[in-house]
């Protein structure tokens, strides 16, 4: 039987495929001088296959020390992934000021408290919460900055992560502890709902959406 550890991997992986073709694909259409299609979101699509390289490094790897470094750099890559979404949507300043405000805010939080370098084991030395919850407002914004299949996307991925959160925080109380990496199959599930956001995203981009800005 597959544990979770290993299915994460795979779950992982291959949400990380489905980005680099999103990246791969909005280069080319950007190169061809496509209308539809910006330097940011080539940046976008780009960023979070990077950050999903960097999930499946972080459930492959067995060593603590290059964990807490990956995790770290995912948080500040996570404030960098915002920035391009910001700016790629032309958002107002005030919205894009309010983006980074929390991105930082939740990026040291998670370095700060959501990193346990005294765990018992390494199942339990990361609360990815901190970073889940900055995505949620992040992406809330975004999804009221869109419109039409754009905003469904974005919907789905604050959807994900607040699924996300509240299973694992009730069955962690359940337990009394952190769940242990080989029955982390949530992330799976978690993953799986990202895949779908993300091509709901594209196709969006596809259809033109991300170059229809939201009007008040």
């Amino acid at each position: 039987m597959l544990t979770a550890s290993m299915t994460n991997v795979i779950t992982n992986f291959l949400h990380a495929s489905f980005l680099l073709v999103y990246a791969i694909s909005s280069l080319i259409y950007l190169l061809r001088k496509d209308l539809r299609f910006s330097l940011f979101i080539v940046l976008f699509f780009f960023g979070a296959f990077v950050l999903k390289i960097m999930g499946v490094y972080v459930h492959y790897t067995q060593t603590t020390e290059h964990i807490i470094l990956a995790w770290i750099l995912i948080s500040f890559l996570v404030i960098l992934n915002n920035y391009f979404i910001s700016q790629g949507m032309q958002m107002p300043d005030n919205a894009r000021i309010l983006i980074m405000v929390i991105s930082v805010l939740f990026s040291f939080l998670f370095v700060v408290k959501g990193i346990n370098r005294h765990a018992a084991d390494i199942a339990s030395m990361i609360n990815f919460t901190y970073i889940a919850l900055s995505i949620v407002m992040i992406y809330c914004i975004a999804a009221y900055y869109s419109n039409s299949m754009l905003r469904t996307g974005f919907i789905l991925i604050v959807l994900s992560n607040i699924i996300w959160i509240t299973v694992r925080n009730i069955v962690n109380h359940l337990i009394g502890q952190e769940i242990p990496a080989q029955y982390q199959y949530d992330n799976d599930f978690y993953h799986l709902l990202l895949i779908i956001s993300t091509t709901i995203i594209y196709v969006a981009i596809i259809k033109g959406y991300w170059k229809k800005p939201f009007k008040s």
